[in-house]
C-alpha cells in the first residue's frame, strides 16, 4: 500500500505534467494520451518524446523539458 508521502509526490508530479502539457500547447506542440497512459509529444505531426504520467525520478521532467526544447518547441526551463 502507497504511503501518504508517495501518494503527495505522485500528485504534484502529476500536476507538474499537466502544466507541461499546457505549455506545450502554448506553444505550437500537440499532445495524446497513449493507450499506455503516457503522453506522446507531437511537433507538425512527428513524435518528439513521450511523457509519463507520473516520472519516476526527480530529473525526469527536467529531462523531458531538454529534450522537447531541443527538438523545437519553446518552453520555459523550469515551472514557474
Amino acid at each position: 500500500m502507497p504511503t501518504r508521502e508517495a501518494s503527495v509526490v505522485s500528485r504534484a508530479a502529476r500536476k507538474e505534467v499537466r502544466r507541461l502539457i499546457a505549455q506545450i500547447e502554448a506553444a505550437g506542440g500537440s499532445v495524446v494520451r497513449s493507450k499506455s497512459g503516457h503522453w506522446k509529444v507531437y511537433l507538425d505531426g512527428h513524435l518528439v518524446t513521450s511523457i509519463p504520467n507520473t516520472p519516476s525520478d526527480w530529473r525526469g521532467l527536467l529531462n523531458t523539458r531538454a529534450l522537447i526544447r531541443r527538438a523545437g518547441i519553446e518552453i520555459p526551463r523550469s515551472t514557474p
